[in-house]
């Protein structure tokens, strides 16, 4: 049965990463890339067409954020580290705040857990590159250490809440595997029965279990009613609570299941 889900997951994966945005045609074998940080492929060669262009990273609380901040997630001097999907790492937070990255930022691949010592110097290259940390366990993040990536950011959107929905239903779908090989299923090193992605890490801020994910998709839920959100355009230097401007943000050349 669980050779069964995995091959509809690859099926339904590639199929994804085949579609076609109206900006720019992009398409990825998520073949070649299964369970390794995307955008590179299992022997570690960049593919500049698997390039995620939508992070997603997770904080304490919504009170955390400062609103009228326009570069808030990168005034820390340390790495912020970010996934390529709604609930990957949701384990380190109650709620999560969403990325897009400008369509020209570079991707390097590096040793694991040395992704945050390049935030400790003043080099050029963090100002336009996001580091790709990946273990042998197949546990993958994404480290930026400036707002220089980014185009735009938000938080307590409709938008980003319907992206956890369909990352969530695609889970219940297809069991505790996440739906875009953010762990290898094959390595036991962070396998979790209880969680409901089916893995939790050594730092993890809460139990990961189905109940905690949902209390957070709920506040995500309260958050989008009081109508606080708003996309932080960094480019413009202007926010944005509707129009053709927020919509802009949603959209991505590489779309993955959960993008609408």
């Amino acid at each position: 049965m669980l050779k069964l889900l995995i091959g509809l997951l690859g099926i339904m994966s590639i199929s994804a990463f085949s579609k076609v945005s109206h900006e720019t045609v992009q398409t990825c074998n998520l073949d070649k890339m299964k369970w390794v940080g995307i955008p590179f492929d299992k022997n570690g060669r960049f593919q500049s067409n698997c390039k995620p262009q939508i992070l997603y990273s997770w904080i304490d609380s919504p009170e955390t954020i400062n609103q009228t901040d326009m570069k808030w997630p990168f005034r820390r001097k340390s790495a912020i580290f970010f996934h390529r999907t709604p609930l990957a790492t949701s384990i380190y937070g109650t709620f999560s705040y969403r990325v897009k990255l400008k369509a020209n930022v570079k991707y390097k691949l590096v040793e694991w857990n040395t992704a945050h010592y390049k935030c400790l110097y003043p080099e050029r290259e963090k100002r336009n590159t996001v580091y790709v940390n990946q273990d042998k366990n197949g546990f993958s993040e994404y480290v930026l250490c400036s707002h220089g990536p980014v185009e735009s950011w938000s938080f307590g959107l409709n938008g980003h809440l319907n992206e956890m929905k369909r990352e969530y239903n695609l889970i219940k779908r297809l069991g505790p595997l996440n739906v875009d090989g953010f762990l290898n299923p094959n390595k036991s090193k962070y396998r979790c029965r209880s969680c409901f992605q089916g893995y939790t890490i050594n730092d993890a801020r809460n139990d990961g279990s189905e109940s905690t994910i949902l209390k957070s998709m709920d506040l995500m839920k309260h958050i989008v009613g009081t109508k606080q959100g708003r996309v932080y355009d960094l480019m413009r230097n202007r926010t944005y609570k509707s129009g053709a401007n927020l919509d802009q943000h949603f959209k991505t050349n590489l779309k993955l299941l959960f993008h609408k």
